[in-house]
């Protein structure tokens, strides 16, 4: 998935810090199968939430970051199927509460800007038939003030 993230945070001190952020993800495509019928899937969702931040510096310039969070995820599916020649088409609209767990690495380039890439695994809460978790990854340049 190709992603908009904007986030806005702040590090209370070198080990902790709250990230806001805003994520809106362009629709992906997808082929499963069920029962020997092919199902072509695209989805693309946005979501809203918190995450806290941990923070092991390693050196002046890298740190480690492991995240807890939650955020609100809205999820629009459609669905295609080709059943016995008729096409079938359908859409559905999930939303959840997602637990969020993190990791990754900031690179410090100067006192004003970084590189950072983390990887966040995310729990869906809500019974959702179709988005049970997501595995999001990303690289990121941040301006820090």
């Amino acid at each position: 998935y190709n992603f908009f993230k904007p986030t806005l945070g702040f590090r209370f001190n070198k080990k902790v810090g709250m990230e806001l952020f805003y994520q809106k993800v362009g629709k992906e495509d997808k082929e499963t199968s069920f029962n020997g019928i092919g199902i072509d899937v695209g989805v693309k969702y946005a979501a809203y939430g918190v995450d806290f931040l941990f923070y092991q510096p390693i050196d002046k310039q890298l740190d480690i970051l492991m995240s807890l969070g939650g955020a609100y995820y809205n999820f629009d599916i459609d669905v295609a199927a080709n059943v016995l020649g008729d096409n079938i088409n359908g859409k559905v609209r999930e939303e959840s509460l997602g637990m969020r767990t993190g990791l990754g690495v900031q690179f410090n380039l100067s006192s004003e800007w970084a590189v950072r890439a983390m990887a966040h695994y995310v729990t869906m809460t809500n019974g959702n038939d179709y988005v049970k978790n997501i595995m999001e990854m990303s690289l990121g340049v941040r301006y820090l003030f």
